[in-house]
């Protein structure tokens, strides 16, 4: 034993020394922890349930009209010649196991449940069936409904209350799991807390409903769960098992680092626990309960689990548990009210002291905690001994040491509280391999059921038989003593290391994948949430491509960057980047309904009514508008304003190059040819000429002066030649006079183009038919038109200076000012 004892301890020191030093996380101040441990609280809640039930057939006991029921329903209870109530021990034992007997026969099952349809779904199952056992538990109507009740809880509390915790575990952050998964069996002190002070309420009803409403609200805590546990993630290492990896490294991300993926701490987390579980896998593909028999560490945790489920519950603690009343009677308190508020008083100490020593399980260590708490049940039991050795000596006079006796039994629960209560769970499943947890925990519950049936089957004979009861007394201290030296020789510690590295403990270094954090690190570049920044949008991925060497991408030295394309959504762009707005706004469902915004309707009714009820208010703007996105085109503010130096209100300019620019381009105008623009003077048609001059190096501009005679114009235009394109702007307000346009078309090529972008007056059809002439209406331009403007722009093509425009500047409260100089 020592030689275990020693190796255990240099194991587990080399263990906690070669534990990766993750960053520090504090849950309180990550929003997807603090999400995730509020979930958890549907799986801490099935502690609570087994506790209500551990505590409800003690609070029941103390409760006339459940004895006056069940005297008159199979004479569980009797009343004496004096009046005092008397049971049969048997029948009574057996009203207490037949939950332990249900809890057993599931116990076979639930483990393979757990193992092959995941840890949720077992939860779910045994939920139903508890919610089904309390109602029938609550409608009895006799002793044996009352039982088959009582099976049912049993039998659904051990996939709930087995697979809780296990699931608990394995989505804990690491850093986190010792304190929560020791607050789990805390709070089987607060169901028995809640029926204890429930219980004390109910009893003033003078009637049935006195025990059958705590019966029937133990229905609530499973209904709970069963809502809740949907909303849980599955364990990742139940997905790894089932060949489900990349789910499993999702539910990591997730709920570990906020939706990180290369956050190292997950990733050290996934490959320690897939490549763990590959070489469980491995080394047997099918595990049994012989496993437990065939390596030495298998065999050391056996023993520890099963001493645990042993320890926890016959330790003396089955007394104060199912037969508290006679022991209150036995130190001379009597009254049944007395009886009550001593229960869920110490119920209320027992979920304090629990509680506070799981929280320090991190700091203090769980050998420390499990070493004060068998010491300090063996002191108590030596004291409780001696008390009642002389309250009993005494014939029940000396009630100093009758109520001395109730101290110590609150000392017994104090120190089992340290040790027994948060680490009995939490301990068991630290210890225990992936492909061993669900068995191992069945082997704990087993043993757990098998301790407690045994107990209240004997608990009460031993205490009512033997020649004085602070004999039974003293056989617990004996009995705890042996406990304290099991205890000392092996349990070992096991903070610090993850839940594969306690596996190097019990089996050695060949028992865990080695994993180096700071590999890991180096591997996966930490990157922060990305950050818009100037020209720069973020996008939340909604999906993405895949291709056939993405593998190569993901598993090789370059970094994933998303799919070859993506769909999402735009979550924020960056600070102040600079856009430009088109003011033609098209419906997206019918493109030939446009308006210009704020400005004109459109033509159709469906612009009308896009520009009315969509647009008109929440779109025209002062110095905030609302626009489509499809119209806004991102600027390169840095190029257009530092290097080529524009002002921004330089920039507003582009309205006025682009309407010709969109018409150039729709007539497909090429090097060496010419083109007739009309009027060169308007704004538009001035901009098309800048346009024309700047885009094409080595133009040449010659200036026709029209006479407004058809004729006339025609020959003037000859004079240079042939013309192979016009582009025309004509107005509102000119065109019914205007013979631009049928002055220019004559001077055309054949096949020349005519790209009208104005109110055109009628055209003289024969022309265009007998020189095949092109006419291609234009309204302002599209978006290509937009970004391909954009490039010119950014090129330099239009610099600032004498051939550029002055634009003149007015503050907004100017604007009166600025309409009547445009």
């Amino acid at each position: 034993m020592v030689a275990i004892a020693n190796a255990g301890g240099d194991a587990a020191n080399a263990a906690r020394g070669d534990a990766p030093q993750f960053e520090r996380v504090k849950w309180t101040k990550e929003p997807h922890l603090r999400k995730l441990y509020l979930m958890s609280v549907f799986l801490l809640i099935a502690s609570a349930t087994t506790g209500y039930d551990g505590m409800l057939m003690n609070a029941a006991q103390q409760m006339d009209k459940f004895k006056e029921y069940f005297e008159e329903h199979h004479s569980v209870f009797t009343r004496d010649d004096k009046g005092e109530w008397q049971k049969d021990e048997n029948l009574l034992g057996i009203m207490v196991n037949m939950f332990n007997i249900g809890s057993i026969i599931s116990f076979f099952i639930t483990p393979y449940m757990a193992d092959l349809l995941g840890r949720k779904p077992t939860i779910m199952i045994g939920c139903t069936i508890m919610i089904v056992g309390a109602f029938v538990s609550a409608f009895t109507n006799g002793y044996g409904m009352w039982l088959a009740g009582r099976f049912l809880l049993g039998f659904g509390n051990s996939p709930a209350q087995m697979c809780s915790p296990l699931l608990l575990t394995e989505i804990c952050h690491p850093q986190h799991r010792g304190p929560l998964t020791a607050v789990y069996n805390c709070l089987w002190n607060l169901g028995s807390l809640i029926v204890s002070v429930i219980g004390w309420g109910t009893a003033q009803i003078s009637n049935d409903w006195s025990w059958r409403s705590i019966t029937l609200i133990q229905a609530f805590p499973s209904i709970f769960q069963l809502c809740g546990v949907w909303w849980i993630p599955e364990s990742p290492r139940f997905l790894i098992s089932k060949d489900k990896p990349d789910q499993a490294f999702n539910v990591l991300v997730r709920h570990h680092a906020g939706g990180d993926a290369s956050n190292s701490t997950v990733q050290f987390e996934f490959r320690e626990i897939k490549e763990t579980i590959l070489m469980e896998t491995q080394a047997n593909r099918n595990s049994s309960y012989l496993d437990f028999l065939r390596t030495k560490g298998n065999r050391w945790r056996l023993a520890i689990v099963i001493s645990l489920g042993i320890i926890s519950q016959y330790s003396g603690n089955a007394l104060f548990s199912n037969y508290i009343d006679d022991i209150y009677s036995n130190a001379g308190i009597k009254q049944q009210n007395q009886k009550l508020a001593l229960t869920a008083g110490k119920t209320i100490l027992d979920l304090i002291v629990s509680i506070g020593a799981a929280l320090t399980v991190d700091k203090l260590g769980r050998r420390p905690l499990f070493l004060s708490a068998i010491t300090g049940m063996v002191v108590s039991f030596v004291c409780w001994t001696i008390t009642g050795a002389v309250y009993e000596n005494s014939d029940e006079t000396n009630t100093s040491s009758g109520y001395a006796q109730i101290v110590f039994i609150w000392f017994f629960g104090i120190f089992y509280d340290i040790g027994f209560s948060g680490l009995l769970v939490a301990y068991a499943l630290e210890i225990l391999p992936f492909r061993l947890r669900a068995k191992g925990m069945m082997i704990l519950n087993i043993t757990i059921q098998a301790i407690l049936a045994l107990g209240n089957q004997t608990n009460l004979l031993a205490w009512n038989n033997l020649p004085n009861h602070w004999n039974f007394m003293l056989f617990y201290t004996l009995w705890d003593f042996l406990e304290l030296v099991f205890v000392w020789f092996f349990y070992v510690e096991t903070k610090g290391p993850t839940l594969e590295e306690i596996a190097r403990i019990f089996d050695g270094d060949d028992a865990v994948a080695h994993i180096d954090l700071e590999q890991v690190e180096k591997e996966v570049k930490a990157l922060s949430t990305p950050q818009a920044e100037f020209g720069s949008a973020i996008v939340r991925i909604a999906t993405a491509g895949v291709l056939p060497f993405h593998r190569e991408v993901c598993n090789g030295d370059r970094p994933l960057i998303g799919g070859y394309s993506e769909i999402g959504h735009i979550a924020t762009v960056g600070p102040d980047t600079a856009v430009y707005v088109d003011c033609v706004v098209r419906s997206r469902d019918d493109p030939d309904s446009l308006f210009l915004m704020a400005i004109h309707e459109g033509f159709r009714g469906g612009s009308r009514k896009l520009m009315r009820d969509v647009w008109r208010d929440s779109g025209t703007f002062a110095q905030f508008a609302k626009v489509p996105l499809e119209n806004c085109t991102p600027l390169d503010e840095t190029r257009l304003c530092k290097d080529l130096r524009y002002s921004l209100h330089d920039l507003v300019y582009m309205t006025h190059l682009l309407a010709p620019y969109a018409g150039l381009r729709d007539i497909g105008l090429e090097p060496g040819e010419t083109i007739f623009v009309r009027p060169a003077t308007g704004a538009y048609s001035g901009a098309g000429v800048q346009h024309l001059r700047n885009g094409n190096q080595g133009a040449d501009i010659e200036i026709v002066v029209m006479s407004w005679d058809e004729g006339k114009d025609a020959a003037a235009l000859k004079v240079f030649g042939l013309v192979d394109a016009v582009l025309d702007f004509n107005t509102l307000k000119t065109a019914a006079t205007s013979t631009h346009i049928r002055g220019a078309i004559p001077a055309l090529l054949r096949n020349g183009r005519v790209s009208l972008m104005g109110a055109t007056p009628n055209i003289w059809v024969r022309e265009v038919l007998s020189n095949s002439i092109t006419l291609q209406g234009k309204l302002m331009g599209e978006k290509e038109d937009i970004i391909h403007f954009v490039k010119m722009l950014d090129r330099g093509l239009f610099p600032r200076g004498k051939h550029f425009v002055d634009v003149k500047k007015f503050e907004l409260e100017q604007w009166s000012h600025g309409l009547e100089v445009a």
